[in-house]
Parts: structure tokens; C-alpha cells; sequence
């Protein structure tokens, strides 16, 4: 089923292009998009860290700890929940370009889970005025020792869509049906949910692409 809903919502995303001028170009060659901030986190953990690059976005798809590193990626320990919360939203703010976040606002926590050995993980998901980030994800990780340690995940950067479709949610769903409908002659469809996101090309397969408005249904 959310086979079939990726595809929809990827002709839809091409059907809104000329219709709304919504396509956003970005590029990445694999490089970080942000080396001034890279070396910023080097120094700040003593050159203990290991960064990897999503090659579509040239943001960090994660950034973690060195074994046996000193310093946390955080500002000491952070013992509470709320305390996580707060040191996972500096590290947004400190590092918002290096991660491809182009407002920490965007970041909405979602959840918490402590492990069998006590190590704790926040998830965050990526939203732009209100419309989630389709595909976005980033989890902070944070040891026994309650230091910031990882942080990895998805994140688009520089997204500038208006977020106000020009096709509204029943021409979408009118769309989405009788897309379908060509392949399924006998079949009586009907739309189920429809969702508006914020959809990257390319970011699955590592490659860069376009920002689109676009539905899902």
C-alpha cells in the first residue's frame, strides 16, 4: 500500500510543477554543505567525531561520537527528558546548516525511548509552515551518561515552497483516482487519506533533486 501511495503522490508532484511553479533545484556532490560548521563541531569535540554526508542533500546523515571520545556533542549531561529535549534543539540551532535545517522550528519531537543499557533516543521529525517533510527523520542519542553522543537521520535543506496547493485536496483525490483507475478496469476505488507533504526527488535513491508540494493519496 505505500507502494502504491509514493507512486501517486510522485505523479501528482510532477502534474503540480507547471501548474504552480512549485519545483525548488538543489544540488549536492557529495560533499558537506557546510565545511565552516564541520570544522566548528571538530574543535568543539577535539577532532572526536565522524560525520557522513547524504549525497543528495550535502547535509550530515549523522554526526556521532569517536570511541573512547572526552567530550559529548552536547553541553555536558542532560539528565531529564526536558534536558535532552533543550540540548537536542542547541545542537539543531548550532549546527543547522551542517545538518540541513534551515529553522530549528521545524524540528517537532515526536517521542522517547530508553534501551537495555540506559541509553536513551529522541526522535524528531521535520515539518516547513506546518507541512511535514515527506521521508524526514532525525533521532538524538544520548548515553548512560546522559552526553549527547549521535545524532542521525534526514533532514532537507533550504525549502522555500509556498506551502498553499493550487490543487486542492478533491482535485487530488479526483486525480489520484483516476490514475489508478486506468490500470484497474473492474475495480470500484474510492481516496482514503490525503496528506500534503513536502516532497524531495531523489533523496532515497542518493541523488539530488527538486522540492515539491505535493499530495498523498
Amino acid at each position: 500500500m505505500l507502494h502504491w501511495c509514493v507512486r501517486v503522490s510522485l505523479a501528482l508532484a510532477f502534474a503540480l510543477v507547471p501548474l504552480a511553479a512549485l519545483a525548488q533545484s538543489t544540488q549536492s556532490n557529495g560533499e558537506t554543505r557546510d565545511p565552516a560548521g564541520l570544522r566548528r563541531l571538530e574543535a568543539q569535540t577535539g577532532g572526536a567525531v565522524e560525520v557522513n554526508v547524504h549525497k543528495a542533500t550535502g547535509a550530515a546523515r549523522f554526526v556521532r561520537l569517536k570511541e573512547g571520545a572526552v567530550r559529548g556533542l552536547g553541553r555536558g549531561p542532560a539528565a531529564s527528558l526536558a534536558d535532552k529535549q533543550q540540548h537536542s534543539r542547541t545542537f539543531f540551532r548550532d549546527y543547522a546548516r551542517l545538518l540541513g535545517i534551515s529553522d530549528v522550528n521545524q524540528m517537532q519531537f515526536l517521542g522517547a525511548s530508553t534501551d537495555v543499557i540506559g541509553e536513551t533516543h529522541l526522535s524528531w521529525k521535520q515539518s516547513y509552515r506546518n507541512v511535514p517533510v515527506f521521508g524526514s527523520m532525525v533521532r538524538t542519542h544520548f548515553g548512560k551518561d546522559h552526553q549527547l553522543k549521535a545524532v542521525a537521520g534526514t533532514a532537507v535543506p533550504e525549502i522555500t515552497l509556498d506551502p498553499n496547493p493550487t490543487i486542492n485536496r478533491s482535485r487530488a483525490e479526483r486525480a489520484a483516482i483516476d490514475f489508478e483507475s486506468a490500470n484497474r478496469a473492474d475495480a470500484q476505488l474510492r481516496a482514503g487519506t490525503a496528506t500534503l507533504y513536502i516532497y524531495r526527488q531523489g533523496l532515497a535513491k542518493g541523488v539530488p533533486g527538486e522540492n515539491l508540494l505535493a499530495w498523498q493519496i
